[in-house]
């Protein structure tokens, strides 16, 4: 008999529920990908950095969303090698530029090459996360004066073979914010 009520209400609700409508807004997740690419150098070294503006990165997100600018957190920081030879290995370091100060965010150390062609990040043996650099990084995130400031990523290091000058090295830095569907 139980299941005779069960089989009513499964056939009553979407009846009556048609007419629903949520207004509720849909949060989302979005990533804004910071990057820096340089090449390694014929002395086997490179430096490379880049600036953006993040109110302008933030407004590209679309008229479609509310972005809560203070959800603001980083989900990862990426170390990744381009057109990456079969053999050596790569060490290094990656800061963040912001306000006129560089926190240094992690260092990478005898990374072998087959690693740096998928990518690194926190979490990997050869990384050590510098907390006290990320630490400066969220604080400027979530300090109303920080994100009209350019904020930059650096990179810089060495490897241990000489390689073509196709080969890049690039540092991501992965913040992400919620926005809501307006």
């Amino acid at each position: 008999m139980s299941h005779k009520w069960l089989h009513l209400l499964l056939a009553v609700v979407p009846v009556v529920c048609i007419s629903c409508k949520s207004d509720d807004p849909i949060t989302v997740v979005v990533t804004i990908p910071i990057e820096a690419c340089g090449s390694v150098d014929s002395s086997r070294a490179w430096a490379t950095s880049s600036t953006y503006n993040m109110h302008e990165e933030i407004a590209r997100i679309g008229s479609s969303y509310t972005v809560n600018e203070k959800s603001i957190r980083v989900s990862r920081i990426v170390i990744r090698m381009k057109n990456a030879p079969p053999v050596g290995s790569a060490s290094g370091d990656v800061y963040a530029h912001i306000y006129t100060s560089g926190p240094h965010l992690l260092s990478f150390t005898n990374t072998q090459f087959t690693a740096l062609a998928s990518g690194i990040t926190w979490g990997d043996s050869t990384v050590i996360v510098d907390h006290r650099g990320l630490d400066d990084l969220l604080s400027y995130f979530r300090d109303p004066r920080g994100l009209p400031q350019p904020m930059g990523v650096f990179t810089n290091g060495t490897t241990s073979v000489s390689v073509a000058q196709t080969v890049e090295i690039c540092a991501q830095i992965l913040p992400q914010l919620d926005g809501q569907s307006k």
